[in-house]
């Protein structure tokens, strides 16, 4: 550029750019006239005779800078300007070449430098004037919803020629936090006692004894001022404190535990890499001691164990609690909740056909049955009734064979509403009181009952329907026409707001989370219409396309997501559909069968997917039936396979484990003879075939045989003896 006159350079760069953006095409002789008066006044302008100045440095402004995502502070202008060699200065903005190094924080326009927010972050604007290694470039730093800076450790010691490393952590507007170490700028109010480096970030080193001030700044952010004390002495260690100080994992989880010593100069420091780490129950958990994983623990088996750093005589603990793994490979019961009964059907896992194995009497007076809820460890089953006025919760055990029993007293109170809703995890249930808040029960890890409520958030406007991804990271509640989002304590179980409510469907039906926990699906019955947000660590974004079309005609009622993530099924009860969805990668929904419905029975509201992602159950209220179908691989669209009457459901729920198994080999008849006729069953065939010992007496004029869920025994009422005839059954048959 040292012998380029910049004038002309500034006139054919912007000529370029209007040619290049018309396209030959349509530079046609219509604009020419327009053309050469343009050129002969940008000329005239611009002056293009003799010697110019040269551009031998550029500045941007305005640095830093600051944008915040969805508001009128969503975008920036910038400016280059251009030093040159005569003393003048020049406006470079459209001259220069712009670029964003962070460009999930904000991008600009590479001609224009035009920057608009993207998400939160830090990045460097960068405008380069010419090529080469020795073009110009000037930069600047944009910060994106960035709230605070927090220098970490804020009060260390450390002896004359030694060094701390500060860590910088941002907090943006939506209470997401991320490591600015790297990008900050650092500084030492007095370097005579301790300097910053030039090269590491951060990483400060003791000139002589005294005390000095260490921020970091970000863009125009601030930190607060950590307090360096630089001695000549040796502080010795005096503590170690742990962190988690508690919590409570499943099998195969990780816990990854800090150790922060306290010296005798009152200062801290991290001593996670100096601690010797060690477990008291190496069987229920192990921890790391091998670089760069030192104070990393890994759950193994169920049981509780002592987590302990130590460094010379000094220790610190922390309690470890692994809970069983959750079993989900398939479903293995399919319960359906009456009015004063619960059913428990078993599921048969090749066909997905329901068989009766038990019910239990829960009439409990005024109460009205209205909920099932089942632990994922598939041996607890919650029972949620309503009272004349509040809620009930009862919990009741589920056996291997599928028998229930009461476990526990129920929890009642007059100010509880709402559905509840258990953490995948099964470490807590959540349900609202009518103060607006959200109340949490710990469950034991053993039995599932729920134990001492607390208040998990308070006053939440108006809570109403509550989902939690499959991690049990995050909750999300209806409030109103609006989703909050909050995030969960593994530990007790309290919930922190993340962000703003994200604006929703007026009338939220029902509402589901992808197992994948990246998309939740609210129904808006009112409009047929289901709303779909992304879920970026607790914050929700609109779907591109969203809402999307319910086709059903009536009323839209329940939906339910596959285990794979990839199907969404909807029922819609007064005009009898049940539609399937396919979710695309970015979640967006597409209705199979062009919109059209499967094949119901009458009044359809409940379903559930099996956790084998094989089956989907669905409940027809009008005709007391639950229909199976098959899901099919790859397609999701549904075949009917069986039904089964129900006695009214007004509830119904899946509880997992590993499947049972049933294999057909007989059949039994009763005759009026007295007899009951046997055949075998040809297992690739089905066809019948009468038994070495074909008929067996069964008293006078037996009415019916049935068997038990596991055919083990069978049973024959004789009606004109008015007995009941038990056989044992065999491989021979009875």
């Amino acid at each position: 550029m040292a012998n380029t006159n910049l004038r002309c350079v500034e006139f054919c760069t912007w000529f370029s750019a209007k040619f290049a953006h018309f396209g030959s095409r349509r530079f046609l002789a219509a604009l020419f006239s327009w053309v050469v008066s343009a050129a002969i006044a940008g000329l005239l302008a611009f002056g293009c005779g003799g010697s110019s100045p040269t551009v031998t440095s550029i500045t941007v402004s305005p640095s830093p800078a600051a944008l915040i995502t969805g508001t009128s502070q969503n975008t920036q202008q910038f400016k280059a300007t251009g030093n040159l060699s005569d003393g003048t200065t020049n406006d470079l903005t459209r001259l220069v070449v712009w670029s964003s190094s962070n460009t999930s924080a904000a991008t600009i326009q590479s001609n224009t430098g035009m920057a608009t927010a993207a998400g939160d972050g830090v990045t460097t604007i960068t405008a380069t004037y010419g090529s080469g290694s020795s073009a110009p470039t000037a930069s600047a730093v944009l910060t994106v919803n960035l709230g605070s800076v927090t220098v970490t450790p804020p009060n260390p010691s450390i002896l004359v020629s030694a060094t701390q490393q500060f860590a910088a952590t941002a907090a943006y507007l939506d209470r997401t936090t991320s490591d600015v170490t790297q990008a900050a700028t650092w500084s030492s109010s007095n370097p005579s006692f301790a300097t910053m480096s030039t090269t590491t970030p951060g990483l400060a080193t003791g000139v002589s004894v005294g005390d000095s001030n260490i921020t970091a700044t970000v863009g125009s952010t601030q930190s607060n001022q950590a307090v360096l004390a630089v001695t000549s002495g040796s502080p010795t260690l005096t503590g170690i404190s742990l962190a988690p100080t508690s919590d409570s994992v499943m099998v195969g989880m990780t816990v990854q535990y800090t150790a922060t010593g306290t010296y005798s100069d009152g200062s801290t420091q991290d001593v996670t890499t100096q601690a010797t780490w060690a477990s008291s129950s190496s069987g229920v958990a192990t921890i790391s001691n091998s670089a760069g994983s030192q104070g990393l623990a890994t759950a193994v088996a169920a049981g509780s164990t002592n987590i302990s750093a130590t460094i010379g005589s000094v220790s610190g603990n922390a309690m470890l609690t692994v809970t069983p793994k959750v079993v989900t490979n398939a479903s293995r019961y399919q319960l359906s909740l009456g009015l004063t009964n619960l059913y428990v059907d078993a599921i048969v896992p090749t066909t997905g056909q329901l068989r009766a194995v038990s019910f239990l009497d829960v009439n409990n007076g005024l109460n009205y049955n209205r909920g099932l809820l089942t632990h994922p460890n598939g041996q607890v089953v919650y029972l949620v009734s309503i009272p004349s006025i509040g809620l009930q919760v009862a919990t009741y055990s589920l056996s291997p064979s599928g028998q229930l029993a009461p476990v526990g007293s129920p929890i009642t109170s007059q100010n509880y509403q709402g559905v509840p809703i258990i953490d995948p995890i099964g470490r807590f249930l959540y349900l609202e009181d009518d103060s607006q808040d959200i109340v949490v029960f710990p469950l034991d890890p053993n039995t599932g009952v729920p134990g001492t409520a607390s208040n998990a958030a308070a006053a939440v406007p108006s809570p109403g329907l509550m989902a939690i991804d499959s991690t049990g990271t995050y909750l999300f509640v209806q409030t109103g026409a609006t989703l909050s989002s909050y995030q969960i304590n593994g530990t007790t179980g309290a919930l922190t707001a993340i962000g703003s409510p994200t604006n929703a469907a007026s009338s939220i039906g029902a509402l589901v989370v992808t197992p994948s926990g990246k998309s939740i699906y609210e129904l808006d019955g009112a409009t047929h219409s289901i709303y779909g947000f992304s879920i970026s660590k607790g914050a929700l974004t609109p779907l591109t396309n969203s809402p999307f079309a319910v086709p059903a005609t009536g009323d839209p009622l329940q939906m339910a997501v596959d285990p794979s993530g990839s199907f969404l099924y909807l029922t819609e009860q007064s005009a009898d559909g049940l539609f399937g969805f396919t979710i695309g990668g970015n979640g967006s929904l597409s209705a199979m069968q062009g919109g059209a419905s499967f094949a119901i029975g009458s009044g359809p509201n409940l379903l559930n997917a099996d956790a084998s992602g094989k089956f989907l159950y669905v409940s027809n209220a009008f005709t007391n039936e639950v229909w199976t179908y098959a899901i099919g691989s790859g397609t999701g669209l549904l075949t009917k396979s069986s039904q089964m009457r129900d006695q009214g459901t007004t509830a119904q729920a899946l509880a997992n484990g590993t499947a049972l198994t049933f294999t057909p080999t007989a059949m039994f008849l009763a005759i009026e003879s007295g007899d009951v006729a046997q055949f075998s069953i040809n297992s690739s065939t089905g066809e019948l075939a009468p038994m070495s010992t074909p008929l067996l007496g069964a008293g006078v004029e037996p009415q019916t045989v049935v068997t038990d869920p596991y055919d083990l025994f069978a049973y024959s009422p004789s009606l004109k003896a008015s007995n009941l005839v038990s056989f044992s059954i065999s491989s021979d048959g009875l």
